[in-house]
């Protein structure tokens, strides 16, 4: 009877130890599942502040080339505006004007000196040469903008133009991811809003502005 006993209650440890086995797999695979979830989490981050700092440094650089253009023309390259003043914001009409006004500028700077060294080592997706045509991290025509836009932002007090792109969200419009070539502080956004800018088309009077 008592070997009985025994060995009746063994399949029953082992029923208890298989729980515990399977509550012990159950609990591993969560915490993988979690780190991995972390693990990809912080891949697109890095791969975003990644993107955002190729797109900066592109920025800042254009920059750097407008201001030469503009001290060896003395003026501005006339360029199509992207968005003129009074006009309803469509981002479809705005995305096919920024292609564009990327493919002009970037026509004009084509000419700099240091536009070779600028371009070297850049990406096919950042700058196509056949096009020509030069993209942010996430795609977008870049924009050269003079003076500025009430919806688009507007040039730092020392500049008749600025640089932007439309960001992570891939949209002109939400300028709150906007990327710029000079740093901003208040208005919208992160944008001191101080005027609209020239009308018609980018360069036109740029001279009398100044």
């Amino acid at each position: 009877m008592t070997c009985d006993i025994a060995t009746a209650s063994w399949p029953r440890r082992w029923r208890l130890v298989g729980a515990f086995t399977l509550v012990e797999m159950v609990v591993t695979l969560g915490l993988l599942l979690i780190v991995m979830v972390l693990m990809i989490n912080l891949a697109h981050r890095v791969r975003s502040e990644a993107a955002g700092v190729l797109t900066k440094d592109l920025l800042t650089k254009l920059d750097s080339l407008m201001a030469q253009y503009q001290r060896r023309h003395d003026r501005l390259p006339v360029i199509e505006r992207v968005l003129p003043d009074g006009v309803v914001p469509e981002e479809a009409l705005l995305e096919c004007n920024a292609q564009m006004n990327n493919q002009q500028f970037v026509g004009a700077l084509q000419a700099e000196p240091l536009w070779a060294s600028f371009c070297a080592g850049l990406p096919h997706a950042v700058y196509d040469a056949s096009r020509p045509a030069l993209c942010d991290s996430w795609g977008m025509p870049i924009i050269f903008m003079p003076k500025g836009h009430s919806l688009l932002g507007t040039a730092p007090p020392d500049k008749d133009f600025f640089f932007f792109s439309a960001g992570p969200d891939k949209n002109y419009l939400t300028i709150v991811d906007n990327l710029y070539s000079y740093e901003q502080h208040g208005g919208i956004g992160g944008i001191g809003i101080r005027g609209s800018g020239v009308g018609g088309r980018v360069g036109e009077g740029s001279n009398d502005e100044r």
